[in-house]
């Protein structure tokens, strides 16, 4: 077991990390914790992780546990109140569609979940950026955000395999809900 932890746990950090990084809208589309022995795994180990941290915070600390687990929980409740007031700093986003008028763009975002709807599940984050050319006003929908071009141009692909024209462009902060 102490041999196949540490890959283990490697290949958690990467699933992790590409997760944060935005290089998918979801990071596992069709599977579910409970379903895979493996995650199993991942969750005992985890668990004794916690357990050790426990039992050194009690050995090394005149407070029960306890109480520095409550501590714990609300700091990260404060930093998670924190973290929605704060702007995303995205660089990328994909843009999918451009159009005359705003029922054109609600019109054609349900025709793309018809046609691809595993890239529309969830709440994936769209964006309107509202652009003047040749005294034209045209809404370009924008799917994701991207720290990292890279990234973009990867899940733009994977929306190109699946019918939908895609192209990466730069993020906008301007969110709509359907």
């Amino acid at each position: 077991m102490k041999y196949c932890s540490k890959p283990l746990r490697y290949s958690i950090y990467l699933l992790v990390l590409l997760t944060v990084s935005g290089c998918s809208n979801k990071a596992f589309p069709d599977i579910s914790f409970n379903k895979l022995p493996v995650f199993n795994v991942v969750q005992y180990l985890s668990d004794i992780t916690l357990m050790q941290n426990s039992f050194l915070l009690a050995q090394t600390q005149s407070e029960p546990v306890s109480t520095v687990l409550e501590q714990a929980d609300t700091s990260q409740a404060l930093s998670s109140d924190s973290k929605d007031s704060v702007k995303p700093d995205y660089a990328f986003a994909l843009q999918l569609a451009s159009v005359n008028t705003e029922q054109g763009l609600a019109y054609t975002l349900k025709k793309m979940a018809k046609r691809a709807p595993s890239i529309f599940q969830g709440k994936p984050i769209l964006n309107v950026e509202v652009a003047d050319v040749n005294e034209h006003t045209y809404y370009r929908l924008k799917f994701g955000g991207y720290k990292y071009l890279k990234n973009a141009k990867a899940d733009c692909e994977a929306i190109k395999r699946q019918g939908i024209d895609c192209w990466v462009s730069n993020y906008t902060d301007n969110r709509i809900y359907f």
